[in-house]
């Protein structure tokens, strides 16, 4: 632990720290390698090992502790940086730390690992990074280790999602974990946001294509008496239909009106000379000759009275008998002329 250069001296120098003299007689003291101390004021016969967690220099008289973020084995010379994934938030550490499920450290030397954000993940241990939710996934959490599936009713078509949204009217999904709601088939309907199912459109209604949020009514002069219908169908002659009424089924036209062609939202009345005894009638009849109908919508008609005629069909009314003529009984054709004198 000592030395003297110099010839004839009297007494032996103490190494400094640092330093070691393992042998008696030295003239000089021996450096302390890198990893290794000698902290002797009075003089050190051998290096000491810097112990893990620590480090030193060449010549060091003492050992250095590692800091925060930073770990070293036994007779480091420096202290190596914790690699990302990991962390160590003591100093005088031998080892780092593996960041738990759901936080990561993005880079080295990391004293505090940090929580996955929202929309994001990390599902082991020493990760350096975070994943996004895929599509069809979210996370609201920060910190997480699972994405969770969109329930149904909701979708996802974005990666890092932290919310899934709501699939709108006219679409549904029964499902979970989609990246798109399915839009509801023809015939079907959904009039609410955040759906699992369509409905069949009621009887006279219709959704012609997909994705229909309502149904739409028949229109006047058509029906649809199912439900889940795509299309509507024409009203027989002899019936009709409109918004007033029903358009699952078709009306037979009542007594004294009449329908001639498919299709019509109302029937017409029958015209006056004309008229209709029956409902469901596609045509009125005309009043015979020698009979008249005064207004429209004629359930019958009646015979001319006495002293008046209709000489062809289809008469609104009779005419009287001119000066000279008669008629003296009902319906007549024609009126007959009055005898001489």
């Amino acid at each position: 632990g000592k030395f003297q250069t110099a010839d004839g001296a009297s007494s032996c120098a103490t190494c400094a720290p640092g330093r070691v003299s393992q042998y008696a007689g030295s003239s000089v003291c021996d450096i302390c390698d890198a990893g290794m101390y000698s902290n002797s004021g009075t003089g050190g016969t051998r290096c000491r090992s810097c112990l893990a967690g620590s480090f030193s220099s060449e010549g060091a008289g003492e050992c250095t502790d590692c800091e925060a973020g930073t770990y070293s084995e036994l007779e480091a010379d420096s202290c190596s940086e914790c690699e990302t994934g990991r962390y160590q938030p003591y100093s005088n550490q031998e080892a780092c730390i593996d960041c738990a499920v759901g936080r990561v450290s993005i880079s080295v030397g990391a004293e505090q690992c940090t929580a996955c954000l929202p929309g994001s993940f990390a599902n082991d241990t020493g990760l350096p990074s975070c994943a996004p939710c895929a599509e069809g996934t979210y996370q609201t959490d920060t910190g997480a280790d699972q994405c969770d599936l969109c329930p149904t009713g909701t979708f996802n078509d974005v990666t890092g999602g932290e919310v899934c949204q709501v699939c709108q009217r006219g679409r549904f999904s029964d499902t979970e974990g989609l990246t798109n709601c399915d839009a509801c088939l023809a015939g079907t309907y959904q009039n609410l946001e955040q759906m699992t199912e369509c409905h069949d459109c009621n009887p006279g209604s219709y959704a012609a294509t997909e994705g229909m949020a309502e149904c739409k009514t028949c229109p006047g002069g058509y029906f649809v008496s199912t439900s889940g219908a795509t299309v509507c169908e024409r009203c027989e002659v002899g019936s009709f239909s409109n918004n007033l009424t029903r358009t699952d089924i078709c009306t037979d036209c009542a007594a004294g009106r009449y329908a001639l062609e498919q299709g019509l939202s109302e029937c017409p009345y029958c015209e006056a000379g004309r008229f209709g005894n029956a409902t469901g009638l596609s045509d009125c009849a005309n009043c015979v000759a020698g009979s008249f109908s005064q207004f429209s919508g004629a359930l019958e008609c009646y015979l001319c009275s006495e002293g008046t005629y209709a000489a062809a069909e289809q008469q609104p009314v009779c005419s009287a008998c001119l000066v000279g003529t008669f008629a003296d009984e009902e319906g007549r054709t024609e009126c007959d002329d009055c005898d001489v004198g």
